[in-house]
């Protein structure tokens, strides 16, 4: 991630199970002065929630929140989480979640940072699994395994302490973890970079082998010639047929253009044209070493 870091609010939310200790009011009423006295100052509000909607109307109210004073978020959510998604009740799953946060994050430039102070918040990295085209977080903060709840306070409190005194997120990244033991990094960071990474090089190694390439080809070319024999009632001729085969090809080995476009949209380059050198990520460094780019 960026080492500096532009905050203007810490949005605190709290989805927890009645008779569970009030962690995120408890955590604003520590931040809410040293916000105040930061400089320059930043906002920290407080919402309490029960339901995945009340979260979602929340997101909603938030993108409002900074089209009218562009205040840059951090959204931290104090919640308990497993591998179905996050949340008390019925909750929300991890991919409905990632969804839910784009809007936000495209509306600030790719800037918002999400906190998971959930003990089993460690579930998060799923995030990385959907098959969008845009990002949903500039980075993504949680614990790397079952975590106490004082565990969570005390990380927490450093790291804000820090990045209000200092607006370093990598000195703030280092507190949170020293703050429960120096020698072992009890919290985990995923930035926007490291997931394009890793769903890019994980589709490349499944979808992009000369057998995988060749399979989708044929499918390509499959659809096509469906089409249109529903659309003329012919099938098409050996010179058309052609066309589309070496049509199919060309796209398929165009690996290059089709991740640019990728990186393009992800980092929402169009609209911020300063993240296409923000966020350089090559083809280079997302292509498994030693693969071949050909079809069989």
């Amino acid at each position: 991630m960026d080492n500096q870091m532009t905050i203007g609010v810490v949005h605190i939310v709290e989805w927890l199970n009645a008779g569970d200790a009030t962690t995120g009011q408890s955590l604003f009423n520590e931040l809410e002065s040293m916000g105040i006295a930061s400089n320059p100052p930043v906002a920290v509000d407080f919402h309490r929630i029960d339901t995945w909607g009340e979260l979602i109307a929340l997101l909603r109210r938030f993108e409002g929140e900074y089209q009218q004073t562009g205040r840059t978020p951090i959204l931290h959510i104090e919640t308990h989480g497993d591998e179905d998604g996050l949340g008390t009740g019925a909750g929300i799953d991890w991919p409905e979640l990632t969804e839910e946060l784009i809007p936000l994050n495209r509306l600030t430039g790719l800037n918002l940072v999400v906190i998971l102070a959930a003990c089993e918040g460690f579930y998060g990295v799923q995030m990385l699994q959907p098959d969008r085209r845009a990002a949903a977080f500039r980075g993504l903060i949680g614990p790397n395994r079952t975590v106490t709840e004082d565990e969570v306070q005390d990380g927490c409190l450093a790291f804000y302490r820090t990045i209000f005194d200092t607006r370093d997120g990598n000195a703030a990244f280092k507190a949170i973890n020293d703050a429960v033991d120096p020698n072992a990094e009890t919290f985990w960071l995923i930035s926007a970079e490291d997931v394009f990474k890793i769903v890019n090089r994980s589709h490349f190694e499944e979808h992009c082998t000369p057998e995988a390439l060749a399979r989708r080809r044929d499918r390509l070319v499959s659809r096509v010639a469906r089409k249109h024999r529903a659309r003329t009632g012919l099938d098409a001729s050996q010179q058309l047929a052609q066309q589309w085969f070496d049509e199919a090809t060309a796209h398929l080995l165009d690996q290059r253009g089709l991740f640019e476009r990728l990186r393009r949209d992800y980092f929402f380059i169009n609209h911020f044209p300063k993240n296409d050198t923000r966020f350089d990520v090559t083809f280079a460094q997302c292509w498994p070493d030693g693969m071949e780019l050909r079809i069989d």
